[in-house]
C-alpha cells in the first residue's frame, strides 16, 4: 500500500541522516586522531 512505501521512505531518509551524522562524528575522531 501507499502507507507503507512512505513509511519505507520516512525510514530510509532516517537511516540517510543517521548515517550521515555518524559519518561527521568519524571524520572528527580521525582528525583529532592524527594530529
Amino acid at each position: 500500500s501507499i502507507a507503507l512505501l512512505q513509511i519505507a521512505q520516512a525510514h530510509a531518509n532516517e537511516m540517510g541522516a543517521a548515517q550521515h551524522r555518524i559519518n561527521e562524528i568519524n571524520q572528527r575522531v580521525l582528525a583529532g586522531a592524527s594530529r
